[in-house]
């Protein structure tokens, strides 16, 4: 197993997402816009509206894991110690009671992208919705 390959791999699935997350911000500002004739139609745009918070936390978190990953990338052994230690000290993370593993670190930043994917379609189906209600 070659583990700088893997977070190298890792942090270009991550950034795979970011098209998705590109067409969910268009798709908050059109929520914005859209004028809904009828409740459901309003309450499919406060779905929309909501789903569209998610997308931004997760963008947040998949796009810093991206990041990390390339730093992990250079010395996997060593910088997973230390991204532990800056992640508890910088307090964005409990202290782990021994340090993960490259395997478990990619596992979660593939769940992140999963659920980024979801809730932009969500976001996006519930917008649609909105919009096809009207017509």
């Amino acid at each position: 197993m070659n583990s700088a390959l893997d977070c190298r791999a890792a942090a270009a699935l991550l950034r795979s997402a970011l098209p998705a997350s590109y067409a969910a911000h268009v798709g908050g500002i059109a929520a914005f816009a859209h004028r809904p004739a009828s409740a459901l139609g309003y309450a499919l745009i406060a779905l929309s509206l909501l789903a569209w918070t998610g997308v931004i936390y997760y963008s947040i978190r998949v796009k810093l894991d991206s990041e990390l990953f390339d730093m992990l990338a250079d010395d996997p052994a060593r910088a997973a110690s230390q991204l532990d230690f800056f992640l508890a000290s910088a307090r964005l993370a409990n202290a782990p009671a021994e340090t993960r593993s490259i395997e478990d670190r990619i596992a979660g930043g593939i769940a992140l992208w999963k659920r980024l994917l979801i809730v932009v379609a969500i976001q996006l189906l519930t917008l649609a919705a909105a919009v096809l209600l009207q017509l």
